[in-house]
């Protein structure tokens, strides 16, 4: 059996669109918040722990019940297709730490406040997450598994576009980054006993939260 070859011209053609489209793709570096906070059932945790750590616990940890949140600059792409997500959180571990799943959101909505004072509070009526209602503009990225480590072991989440599930949290994230605009990353408790400690953005030793995507333009 005899096979015809391919004339030059098309194997070159074909050559060039693979290797264009692959230089569409293009990842957005790590980059650290420029803000985050652990809210309580009183509010953002007041003080340098606010700021140096960001946990998320669920309801049995009572009083210490939290979900985190994390700010973060975007510049400015232009219209993107955003393809993946990826979101490191550095662990910075304590006695409590304890292993369990945790949920992630993004939100544009950055005019709530997450310094202490904030209306922003866990909610035990909406548990294990405590998120409720709060930050309305959130929309859910995905879900992961906080393995407690040793200090300073980075965690990363990665997330791809999934129909009826996540769609929503991509478009938002090209959303700001066609004008550039500022993200929030909102981690919730999957787990009422999750107890997960991670770094946040004022830590001396460990990077706080960061974000990363890859993205092609349109």
């Amino acid at each position: 059996m005899h096979f015809m070859p391919f004339p030059k011209k098309v194997i070159l053609a074909l050559a060039l669109t693979c290797a264009a489209s692959s230089l569409l793709a293009e990842e957005y570096p790590f980059t650290e918040a420029i803000a985050n906070a652990t809210v309580l059932s009183k509010g953002p945790r007041p003080g340098d722990r606010g700021k140096l750590y960001f946990n998320v616990q669920g309801d049995t940890s009572a009083n210490f019940a939290s979900f985190a949140v994390a700010d973060f600059t975007i510049r400015t792409l232009g219209k993107i297709e955003v393809t993946d997500i990826k979101v490191r959180l550095s662990q910075s571990n304590s006695q409590f730490s304890v292993g369990g799943g945790v949920e992630f959101w993004l939100s544009t909505d950055t005019t709530s406040s997450i310094e202490p004072g904030s209306v922003l509070a866990y909610d035990f009526l909406d548990t294990p997450g405590g998120l409720a209602r709060q930050l309305p503009q959130a929309l859910y990225l995905g879900k992961g598994v906080y393995t407690k480590q040793e200090n300073g072991v980075p965690d990363t989440f990665s997330f791809t576009p999934k129909a009826g599930e996540n769609e929503e949290a991509f478009a938002q994230l090209a959303s700001v980054a066609m004008t550039g605009e500022t993200l929030r990353l909102i981690v919730t408790a999957k787990d009422a006993t999750t107890a997960a400690t991670w770094a946040g953005e004022q830590h001396l030793e460990y990077s706080g939260p960061e974000l990363s995507f890859t993205y092609t333009a349109e």
